[in-house]
Order: C-alpha cells, then structure tokens, then sequence
C-alpha cells in the first residue's frame, strides 16, 4: 500500500503484477519511503506512534522485510536523501505541526474514554515523526546484511530517476514516492511489494498522463500544485467551496490550470485574494523554486561524478534553489558516512530548523536546549568544516529557525 500523505488519486491508478518479475534482480529504493511504509501500512504500523513518544520492534520488522527480499532473490539498492532541497524543511515543520493537532485530538478523545476511537486517531497523524531519523538504523542493517546503498548530495527521487533515465546496470526498476512523476523517468514506479501475496504493484507516469489527457509539462505544474515535500499545496485547492473533496488531488490541479490557460501564474492571479489572506501568500516563488530544482536536479552520475541535470540552461541565481555549491569532498563524506546530512544542509540554506517535538510539547526547557545549551555543540561542528570552505560561504549568516513556536 502506498503511502497515505501522497495523492490519493495517483494512488488508485496503480497496477499489480506478479512479484517473480522482480525475481534475479536489483531495485532501486528510496530509503524515505521505504521506511514511511512501515509507519503506514499492516503488519508494521504501529498507530500508536505519536501516544509511545518512539517506534517499538521497527529493527526486528525491517529485518523480517529483507529477509523476504532475499527469499524472492531480489535485491534492494537503498537510495537515502542527503540535505533537504529548498522548501523541505519548512514543509515539513508545516506537516508536523498538522500532525500535532491531530494528536491533541486524540489525547482528548483518551481522556474521554473513548478508547477506540483515540487509536483510530493517533495511527491517523504521523506526520510529527522524521523518518530520516531512522537511516543510522537502516544503514546499520544493511552494512551488516552487505547491502549496497548510496546517499546522494541531494533528493533520492532525483537519483532514482537518473539511474532510470540511463537505463543503469545498478537496477533494472525504481520504488519509490509519487514525486518521482516530477522527473523525467522512463515510465513505471514500483509503489509496495506484498511478498506473502506474491505480488507488486506500480503506477504509470506515461498512463496516468494519458489518462488525464494533458502535456508532461502541464502534469509537473499539477503535481507541484497539489503539493510535495518541497512545496505546500496552492492554498485555493485546499478552500471546501473550490474544491469539494478534501484533500486535493492532480485533478483537481488539472481542472484549476485549464481554466487559468494552464499557467500557474495565471491561476495565482486569478485567486490572488485567496492568497493574500493564505499562510503562502508568497506561493508563487516558491513554486519558481520548486519547478527549478527539478528542472536542474543534482545526482551523482555512473563514474561517480556530481553533475547538474540540463547545466547548460541552468540560471545564475541558482543558489535561490539548489543552495549554496559545496566541494565534491563533502558529498563524499556523507556517502561514507563520515559527516550527516544536517549539517550540510544548514550550510547550503543558511539555517537551522528545529522541528516540532513528536508531542507537541513547547517547554521551556526544550526551547533553553535547542536554542542555547546545543549552540556550542552545533559552532563546534560547523568551525570544522566552515574555514575550508569558499570565503563568500564562511562569513553568511547560518540562523536558528524554531519551527515549533512563535519567535
């Protein structure tokens, strides 16, 4: 079963096939999602999560999981995403915060005695739990297993889709988020394998297109509207009275650019006033943003090199959406292992972000650690790898951005 914070319209274009197709070889996996699915999906779920304060047996499942790979002589190629893109970080504050409420929700519904009804809710709102925070774990396991993985200096789904662009001998398919759509793959995405079933399924970037009867350029836009872990959704889909069914999906963002000449700006000029009282009045740059960092997506290619997807067009400006250019030596580190992601990240994009607590918890006392007593830590690790670094990145600001309270 796919994830459930992506469309649910995508999602039910999906296709099954029989799992021995995958048999004899190598699949390409998007360590995100990978991990999202045991959150999400039977047996592993645990719809506790938010309540527990952390995950119980996730070590043990995932073993279990791999364990079936290799039965079925399949052999996954985890793909782990390296420092957020631009946009991600404050999505992902967003998504927590969401999820947060949700659970005060719950906890209200608990302190009814409503038992029921108060697990319902807290396996309905995850978002407040980074997956990323389970690599070391997963690295670990497949380190031990001799699995084979990589951590590329930026998304994982722009690696995905450069090896399925090529047609690369690391992997004969690709499973990973809905957002792979955005790039330019091939066609086919594998979404969950059901190893006891003995099948898989997938959904067809070619089909689906087809199916909604639009360009690829026009579908990008669309996906991008309805939202992506890089961009919020455009407020206008999210009002009731414009869009009935809730949450949106890519055809309602069809629907909505037809009618504006099937141009973003003319959608944003045509709900102006919805944007203007909207937490994204500023939508329209970010989706800039957005659409640029696909258009000229970072992936290490075959001979290990890093490259920029159409270089030839890429903008001046591009640090407004790429970030800052760090040395080749830095991705190497963070392949290894050697360095995390983090840091880079608060290099490249100039901040910190503090992510709101798994229970929604703002004491003073963990706003004193993440805003002070960690500082020092945090100077420590930066001064190491700051003064070997261009002159012009050394001397700009690096904020602290709590993301989890009003500053």
């Amino acid at each position: 079963m796919p994830s459930s914070f992506e469309d649910h319209w995508v999602n039910e274009q999906a296709a099954t096939a029989d799992v021995s197709q995958l048999e004899d070889c190598a699949i390409a996996v998007d360590a995100s999602y990978y991990l999202q699915l045991f959150l999400d999906n039977a047996p592993y779920h645990e719809p506790l999560l938010p309540a527990l304060g952390g995950l119980t047996g996730i070590q043990s499942h995932i073993e279990h999981d791999l364990d079936s790979w290799k039965a079925n002589r399949t052999t996954p190629f985890f793909i782990f995403n390296g420092q957020s893109i631009e946009g991600e970080d404050d999505v992902s504050v967003q998504r927590g915060k969401r999820a947060i409420a949700g659970t005060d929700e719950a906890w209200g519904l608990y302190f009814q005695s409503q038992a029921n009804e108060a697990v319902t809710a807290f396996g309905s709102h995850r978002g407040a739990y980074p997956v990323h925070h389970l690599f070391p774990l997963l690295q670990g396991i497949l380190h031990r297993r001799g699995l084979h993985f990589l951590v590329p200096p930026f998304s994982a789904s722009a690696q995905l889709a450069y090896f399925d662009m090529i047609d690369s001998e690391q992997c004969s398919a690709i499973m990973g988020f809905q957002e792979l759509l955005l790039y330019p793959i091939k066609d086919y995405v594998i979404r969950f394998v059901d190893w006891d079933a003995g099948s898989f399924s997938a959904i067809s970037k070619k089909s689906i297109i087809r199916t909604l009867g639009v360009t690829e350029p026009l579908f990008i836009d669309a996906l991008l509207m309805a939202g992506t872990t890089f961009l919020p959704t455009f407020p206008p889909l999210k009002e009731p009275q414009i869009t009935a069914r809730q949450p949106p999906s890519v055809q309602d963002a069809v629907n909505m650019l037809r009618t504006s000449e099937k141009s973003v700006a003319n959608a944003c000029n045509s709900f102006n006033d919805i944007l203007s009282k909207s937490r994204d009045p500023n939508w329209l740059q970010k989706y800039r943003k957005a659409r640029m960092s696909i258009d000229h997506f970072v992936y290490i290619d075959e001979s290990g090199e890093i490259k920029v997807h159409n270089f030839d067009t890429l903008t001046r400006d591009n640090w407004e959406y790429l970030g800052y250019q760090l040395p080749a030596e830095l991705f190497h580190y963070l392949n290894t292992g050697l360095i995390g992601a983090r840091m880079l990240s608060w290099i490249s994009h100039g901040q910190i972000v503090v992510y709101p607590t798994l229970d929604g918890v703002k004491s003073e006392e963990y706003k004193r650690l993440v805003t002070s007593q960690l500082m020092p830590l945090r100077e420590s690790a930066l001064s190491v790898l700051l003064p070997r670094l261009h002159r012009g990145i050394q001397y700009k600001p690096i904020i602290v951005k709590p993301g989890s309270w009003p500053v």
